[in-house]
């Protein structure tokens, strides 16, 4: 937990202040130029909405599948009618576009993360539903395998794709999730098999 947080401090002290010196700047929704905002607003429309399904969440129900260090947005809705129980949601960030979106300027490179665009858009996915939360988590599983190298029959198990249903609903070893607020980290704890001793602070949201 400590090596975490010191990498999270470097990050955040050291390496993105000379970034930004230098002319390379990640920037958040609150700080785009007009024709910064249009470009992101495009952005989503055009390559992230149409490739993004929101899943309810429930403690009721199976947890989704959620890849290994995939990043995935917790999302907590307004109750329903007649209802103090908020509702919950996930939406999983595709893997399929980069990471960082290149921001139009005059000099230097800008850029956002994606799961800053998909956070400043969610409530588009939720029509007439207000969005009161919205904030990354990254689950990461024990990927280690003992093999008793003289048990042929052991070797092969192991040796199973890792698109196995076992090794695909494997316990979670840890969540980076510090932006999820408390309520909801007790929320997701229940949903998934993971106990507070194994969240792991994320910093500021995108810096998972």
């Amino acid at each position: 937990r400590e090596l975490v947080t010191q990498q999270h401090r470097c990050l955040q002290k050291e390496i993105e202040p000379a970034l930004r010196k230098g002319g390379i700047r990640r920037l958040t929704l609150a700080e785009l130029s007009a024709p910064q905002l249009r470009h992101v607003e495009s952005f989503f429309e055009d390559h992230v909405f149409p490739v993004i399904s929101p899943v309810a969440v429930s403690l009721e129900d199976e947890f989704p599948l959620l890849l290994n260090l995939g990043l995935t947005l917790y999302v907590r809705l307004e109750p329903e009618e007649g209802s103090a129980e908020s509702r919950h949601a996930i939406i999983a960030v595709p893997r399929n576009l980069a990471r960082f979106l290149t921001l139009p300027g005059d000099g230097g490179y800008s850029y956002i993360l994606l799961e800053e665009v998909i956070r400043a858009y969610a409530g588009r996915l939720f029509p007439g539903v207000t969005v009161t939360e919205c904030a990354a988590f990254r689950i990461t599983r024990n990927a280690d395998m003992s093999v008793r190298e003289d048990q042929a029959g052991d070797l092969l198990e192991r040796l199973r794709p890792p698109g196995n249903r076992k090794t695909r609903l494997a316990r979670g070893a840890r969540i980076p999730a510090k932006s999820v607020a408390g309520g909801n980290r007790r929320h997701l704890f229940h949903c998934r098999p993971v106990g507070p001793r194994r969240l792991f602070p994320s910093g500021r949201t995108g810096r998972i």
